[in-house]
């Protein structure tokens, strides 16, 4: 069970998704310099295959793999400890007040290696561009999203599963049956929380908190949609969480009682088949039967720190990162590209058993929302909604109680955000 506390500052945050789940190694790589140390971070870590492939590739890098907190950013930092390339979604990692300081323009170096920039959806590439011109990241491993379904309780009241191209009014509907049962309280229709299904709506709507220009809250009538919309699913879901079951992914992937899940997750159908859930997935719901509008233009991607020692042989690591060789290996292990149109889209998790004959198309038939570049305290603004978020959930406010407290909630944080950086 996941309980409250900082959970409630955590759950409606696009938190670092570092999924890159490669298998196998690679027998041709780029032409390295000797003995370079590197290091390389993510929070949360990064997975031993993973570490595998990149020092299969290297073989002349000596690399150190950490895993990293966010509470011990800011100290690393202060301690000239962090490392050469982190590893990151959205750069929810480095702290705004640090951001300009850790970060490497990687334009000269992509411009040297004649690195293709035409390769990546601009929505990829958008996200972590500077207001100059600066490009501080390349995206490696796209974020999927997709309607996950656990077939258990569907087949308990005799319910049809959902279907690809569903719109949101559809998939409430849906939601809204398992309330109809005598003991509907045991069982959720649609969970928004445990897989960032929140964010991934705003992100389909093109909402995001605070004006670029201006870094305060920037109310928009798609927010209220939003608001509304998330409001309307754990109405019409017959029972709101209380606050030690906000995120409560268990409910899907191990008991059977919550239906539907939206957003994304490492790998809901292999820990569903784990614990003997039968999990398939379809389409991100539409915002309307006109709109192929999906989500997940969000991505894990990689920063060279401004202090580091070896930038160059650090993007020698970029570089392979985004290689038509690393990114199939990607594929067929489960994790989406980053490259347009990716001819190796069709093997899809071919190597891993679970998703076999699971309908792993609906994760590539949408479109990309063309997300606006945001500010850079936008990661802290989500912090500050995201209580006001749970109230709304758990009908402990109301929709026009929440857009009424919004702004002062939302421009607290970045006022305190920007004092450490007017300190540093």
């Amino acid at each position: 069970m996941y309980t409250g506390g900082n959970l409630l500052k955590k759950i409606f945050v696009m938190c670092t998704l570092i999924v890159l789940i490669i298998a196998g190694c690679s027998k041709v790589g780029p032409v390295q310099k000797e003995n370079i140390k590197l290091s390389i971070g993510a929070v949360g870590g990064t997975m031993e295959e993973f570490q595998t492939i990149i020092n299969n590739t290297f073989p002349n890098y000596e690399i150190t793999y950490e895993f990293l907190l966010y509470n011990e950013i800011e100290s690393l930092y202060e301690e000239k400890k962090l490392p050469d390339i982190i590893l990151d979604t959205d750069s929810a990692t480095i702290p705004p007040h640090l951001r300009d300081k850790f970060n490497t323009d990687l334009s000269p170096f992509i411009s040297k290696e004649n690195v293709d920039l035409t390769q990546f959806a601009p929505a990829l590439l958008e996200r972590n561009s500077g207001e100059n011109g600066e490009l501080y990241a390349l995206p490696v491993q796209r974020i999927l999203t997709a309607l996950y379904y656990n077939k258990a309780p569907f087949d308990a009241f005799d319910i049809p599963y959902p279907t690809d191209g569903m719109t949101w009014d559809e998939v409430i509907l849906l939601a809204s049956r398992f309330s109809d049962f005598p003991n509907g309280s045991k069982y959720v229709g649609l969970d928004l929380v445990s897989g960032n299904g929140v964010q991934m709506l705003l992100d389909q709507y093109n909402v995001t908190y605070l004006d670029p220009q201006t870094d305060q809250f920037k109310s928009s009538s798609e927010l209220l949609e939003v608001l509304q919309k998330i409001d309307e699913v754990y109405e019409k879901n017959g029972n709101r969480p209380t606050r030690s079951f906000l995120s409560f992914p268990d409910g899907f992937l191990k008991h059977g009682t919550t239906a539907m899940y939206a957003g994304v997750l490492g790998d809901p159908i292999v820990q569903g088949a784990a614990n003997n859930q039968d999990i398939d997935l379809v389409t991100f719901p539409r915002v309307d039967a006109s709109s192929n509008m999906g989500s997940g233009t969000r991505a894990v991607s990689v920063h060279i720190n401004s202090e580091s020692e070896n930038k160059e042989s650090a993007f020698e690591i970029v570089k392979y990162l985004v290689t038509v060789e690393l990114q199939k290996f990607l594929v067929e292990n489960g994790g989406g590209s980053v490259l347009n149109e990716f001819p190796h889209n069709d093997d899809f998790g071919k190597n891993i058993s679970e998703l076999h004959n699971k309908n792993v198309k609906a994760l590539f038939q949408m479109d990309l929302p063309e997300l606006d570049r945001p500010s850079k305290y936008e990661w802290i603004a989500y912090q500050g909604a995201g209580p006001l978020l749970a109230e709304l959930i758990m009908g402990t406010k109301s929709v026009d109680d929440v857009m009424d407290e919004m702004e002062s909630a939302v421009n607290e944080v970045v006022i305190a955000a920007k004092a450490k950086e007017v300190e540093e």
